[in-house]
């Protein structure tokens, strides 16, 4: 239950770059966007690009949140639905709302992902 609401505080919270520690995870520091002084979230700032969120981004993107968050343990079919799923959602210019969707959309698919990992793949909930 505790990963659950880490993840899904971390997939919604608004300014995700604060005080990035390791690239995966952040401590927020406090004001109305990130839960107050020591709220742990994770930073999906690095993946905001339209090198990751454009169409032709999207495997790359599924692939490197796939390595970082169940080490590698989706399957093919998961991850082919995932980036058909984000592909539909809107992207034109990109606008950073655009990019910012895509990335916590593909984020909670990773995480919720029905695949059976191993116990210690402790991230990714199955």
């Amino acid at each position: 239950m505790f990963q659950a609401n880490f993840l899904g505080a971390s997939i919604l919270a608004v300014g995700n770059n604060v005080n990035n520690t390791s690239g995966l995870s952040s401590f927020g520091t406090g004001g109305n966007n990130n839960g107050g002084s020591g709220t742990i979230y994770l930073d999906i700032s690095p993946y905001m690009t339209p090198a990751y969120t454009s169409n032709g981004g999207l495997p790359g993107l599924v692939d490197a949140l796939n390595s970082l968050l169940c080490g590698g343990q989706l399957s093919t079919a998961a991850k082919s639905q995932i980036v058909s799923y984000a592909s539909t959602l809107g992207y034109t210019t990109p606008t950073a709302l655009q990019m910012r969707d895509r990335v916590r959309a593909v984020v909670h698919l990773v995480t919720s992902s029905p695949n059976p990992l191993p116990n210690s793949t402790w991230f990714c909930l199955t």
